[in-house]
């Protein structure tokens, strides 16, 4: 799931990821620092 995210972003394409507890979004967010652009990161927690 991670890397279909990474292709996307830089294919240059709009990308919305939702990934659930444990989906390893903490590996995709320094990535998301070296694509130039905007990105958006949201943790909701109950």
């Amino acid at each position: 799931m991670q890397e279909d995210i990474i292709r996307s972003v830089l294919d240059g394409r709009d990308t919305l990821a939702l990934l659930p507890t444990g989906g390893g979004k903490s590996g995709l967010l320094p990535g998301a620092r070296l694509v130039p652009g905007w990105y958006l990161y949201c943790d909701f927690r109950p």
